[in-house]
């Protein structure tokens, strides 16, 4: 909220507008370069900071880039945004062992509280843990929901990514929304859409009638969050839905009065 903005393009890559209240001012812009061993490519779907001085670009057809704005330098060191000469940049993570996620589809992305990256594409969705490298660990992978005994996502492509205040994870497709929650390890994976989409995308055969909540109709577009990610706005083509997302109950150890041993 107090630094500079980062434009992405479909077509021009990325532009960085140093000062946000001069935006007049050809010197307070600089464009990140396109070319081979940085960005890779012009059309730049998302952006993840992963630390004050690290950002993840999505490029399309080239994969996830890392960039490094300051280098060799130390990460608490004043930024050096217009400084091109100590930027470092990754090899493009275009696929990863252990999983058929396509890096280089990928549509939106997201930066967990444990510094966790999940990225979203054309087949599913990934969580995978950064490395200085610009490579990655895999930790969760879900794809769409094919069985009643499989949980898994409303569709193949995800829209957007937003992490809401408790660090769940919302996730949009063209159905609706899914939730992903992180709990003792184990990934549990909620559904919410709109009376017209369970059944114009036939989703009576995998889930009950539970899921359908107030969500306009049509196909769902974006997900984006309040500061305090305590809100999240959902916009579909038909219209807008705000979610209030009530605060995670601190959990409490097991009451033990009623145990017993046997035998």
């Amino acid at each position: 909220p107090e630094g500079p903005l980062l434009f992405l393009s479909d077509a021009n890559g990325v532009s960085v507008l140093l000062d946000p209240q001069r935006p007049h001012d050809p010197g307070q812009w600089v464009r990140l370069p396109t070319d081979a061993g940085a960005l890779g490519g012009s059309t730049v779907r998302d952006a993840a900071v992963l630390r004050r001085d690290v950002v993840v670009f999505a490029v399309e057809d080239i994969g996830l880039v890392r960039w490094d704005l300051n280098g060799s330098l130390a990460p608490g060191a004043a930024l050096t945004w217009a400084d091109p000469a100590d930027d470092t940049w990754s090899s493009p993570l275009a696929l990863l062992s252990g999983t058929s996620y396509e890096f280089r589809q990928t549509k939106a992305l997201a930066v967990a509280a444990d510094s966790t990256l999940w990225a979203g594409g054309t087949n599913g969705i990934v969580r995978v843990r950064p490395l200085e490298t610009g490579g990655a660990v895999l930790l969760n992978t879900v794809s769409r929901r094919n069985d009643v005994f499989v949980d898994g996502l409303l569709g193949d492509i995800v829209k957007d990514v937003e992490i809401d205040g408790n660090g769940d994870l919302w996730v949009g497709l063209d159905a609706g929304l899914n939730r992903l929650r992180l709990r003792d390890g184990e990934l549990l994976i909620d559904a919410y859409v709109s009376l017209e989409s369970y059944f114009a995308n036939s989703l009576a055969d995998l889930y009950t009638t539970d899921i359908i909540r107030g969500l306009p109709g049509g196909r769902l577009w974006e997900v984006a969050a309040d500061p305090n990610a305590s809100r999240l706005l959902v916009g579909t083509d038909n219209g807008a839905a705000l979610l209030e997302i009530d605060p995670r109950p601190a959990e409490t150890p097991p009451d033990l009065e009623s145990a017993y041993l046997y035998p």
